[in-house]
């Protein structure tokens, strides 16, 4: 990765590599990439422009893909707004999903991490509006679900486990006396 940073890392089905990265002396202007790596550390693959020749990502953060080969991208645009950058494997850009009107009306969408369901699907954690994202396999939103209906604030962190079942870390804002984590298993149906 030198002279990039590494941001983000993900084990494709394949066993390739996704890894973000960023130059070193980030913010300043730089390379933000996503480098598809085999198991012996060759890129096969550099995803930074798109075919306008603009950067892809301001600071490549999470990482998942699909069984179709598009890769989803949480990219973070401030320490306030992220967006869902989904790329085909050609490094095509199929979508750039933002949230929607419903929940990030007020609250601008903050996805915190990003996980591949069973189905295919892919789930994004807004942890600002308490709310899962679920995303087809094109990046199109199927519906989204309020985590704090069944009493899980400020969702961060996603993973299934082998078995399916859907585990939900959760942290609270900062200088928040609710700062404690927690691990919630869910199950969805």
């Amino acid at each position: 990765m030198s002279p990039l940073r590494p941001t983000a890392v993900y084990i494709t089905s394949s066993n390739k590599l996704l890894v973000g990265g960023f130059n070193i002396d980030y913010p300043k202007p730089g390379r933000r990439v996503i480098i598809l790596m085999n198991q012996n550390g060759v890129h096969e693959r550099v995803y930074e422009h798109d075919q306008h020749q603009q950067p892809l990502f301001k600071y490549p953060y999470k990482i998942t893909t699909t069984s179709n080969g598009n890769i989803y991208v949480v990219d973070r645009m401030s320490d306030y707004e992220n967006r869902v950058v989904v790329l085909g494997q050609d490094g095509d850009v199929i979508n750039i999903y933002t949230g929607v009107i419903e929940i990030n009306k007020d609250l601008v969408f903050l996805p915190e991490d990003i996980v591949t369901t069973p189905r295919d699907n892919v789930i994004a954690a807004d942890m600002r509006t308490h709310t899962l994202h679920i995303l087809n396999n094109a990046g199109l939103l199927m519906t989204y679900y309020k985590t704090n209906d069944i009493g899980i604030l400020f969702p961060w962190s996603l993973v299934f486990s082998p078995t399916g079942q859907l585990y939900i870390g959760k942290s609270g804002p900062a200088g928040s006396k609710t700062m404690g984590s927690n691990l919630y298993e869910v199950t969805l149906s």
